[in-house]
């Protein structure tokens, strides 16, 4: 599943003009979170290049306390995080989500490899942060009482793992990150009461999302009417 994850990244859309100047402005509110772990002068040595910097050195630079090399990770991917996010939650939420997954980054540096690209990293961190906002607003919500046909979604399910991890990505790209989260565990054969655990969910809540994601995704495949 880990490779479907990673199609599935490359199918979202580049950021907006608004999610591009909302994410410079997120990065000047994290600074007063990251001061302490990073310095904005730190000791002379020489310049990064915007243009060369391989990711692990912008890393390795992090790990050191360089605010530059923040700077340099954050122009590279901070965009395309926060609209990764504000596809499944309001601009506001998914600046948060964003805001999250740097300062784990930051906090976690000295425990990521240096052969490194940070993006699927980063993509995971918020991909988390996005789950936990979800999952604690899907908590709240009465369960419906019509809940569609265990079998039915099974049967999807097993059509799904036969197609071609693009369209299946494609796919998946139109639901939220939570649906998108149910759909792949599912796949990759968990059991619901595991996945509600993983997830925050209750069971009830875990097996209604589900069902509708595999319903919504099944549309999105083009097999439904």
């Amino acid at each position: 599943m880990e490779a479907l994850r990673r199609t599935l990244e490359r199918q979202f859309s580049e950021p907006d003009g608004e999610q591009r100047t909302r994410a410079e402005r997120l990065r000047s509110r994290l600074w007063p979170r990251l001061r302490r772990q990073l310095d904005e002068h730190p000791r002379t040595r020489a310049r990064l290049d915007a243009h060369t910097a391989t990711d692990s050195e912008l890393l390795a630079r992090m790990r050191d306390g360089d605010a530059e090399a923040f700077d340099l990770a954050f122009a590279r991917h901070g965009a395309a995080l926060l609209a990764f996010a504000a596809r499944s939650l309001p601009l506001h939420d998914a600046e948060e989500a964003t805001q999250d997954a740097w300062l784990d980054l930051v906090e976690k540096r000295a425990s990521l490899p240096l052969a490194v690209e940070l993006r699927p990293y980063l993509f995971g961190f918020v991909r988390i942060a996005v789950l936990r906002a979800l999952a604690k607003r899907v908590s709240l919500e009465a369960l419906p009482q019509d809940l569609v046909d265990d079998a039915a979604s099974d049967a999807i399910l097993a059509a799904c793992r036969k197609e071609d991890d693009e369209r299946l990505a494609a796919a998946l790209a139109t639901l939220d990150v939570l649906e998108q989260e149910l759909i792949l565990r599912s796949l990759a054969g968990e059991t619901g009461t595991v996945i509600a655990t993983a997830l925050g969910l209750t069971p009830g809540n875990e097996r209604v999302r589900k069902h509708r994601a595999i319903r919504r995704l099944r549309r999105a495949l083009g097999s439904a009417p």
